[in-house]
């Protein structure tokens, strides 16, 4: 599978930083599902830092591991550093779930399919 896209970063007079994109799953016969996308970070007169997309689940014959799930986009924060969740992994398997997107804390993990 394909790794996510990076977040975006974004400043007002602070620092933003982009979450990095969870790793593509790997390859059995299926394709593994794609890494989620990173947070985008942002700030105002803060240090905002999006959180990491969630790992893909590998996949299973014939069908694909889950997708991780999306990081969540930063809120500003008033002189004060501000930091989101991570995205959930993929499920492995057939069909594995998709990862949950990060909010305050964690995105849930992906439910596993089928072996």
């Amino acid at each position: 599978g394909l790794g996510g896209q990076g977040g975006q970063g974004a400043a007002l007079i602070g620092l933003g930083a982009g979450g990095a994109g969870g790793a593509g799953g790997a390859t059995v016969v299926g394709l593994g599902g794609n890494g989620g996308d990173g947070g985008d970070g942002g700030g105002l007169f803060s240090i905002g830092v999006g959180g990491d997309g969630g790992n893909a689940g590998n996949g299973a014959m014939p069908a694909n591991g889950g997708n991780g799930g999306n990081a969540g986009v930063i809120a500003n924060g008033s002189f004060a550093p501000s930091f989101v969740g991570f995205g959930g992994n993929g499920g492995n398997g057939v069909n594995g779930g998709t990862g949950g997107s990060g909010g305050i804390l964690f995105g849930a993990n992906g439910a596993n399919g089928p072996s």
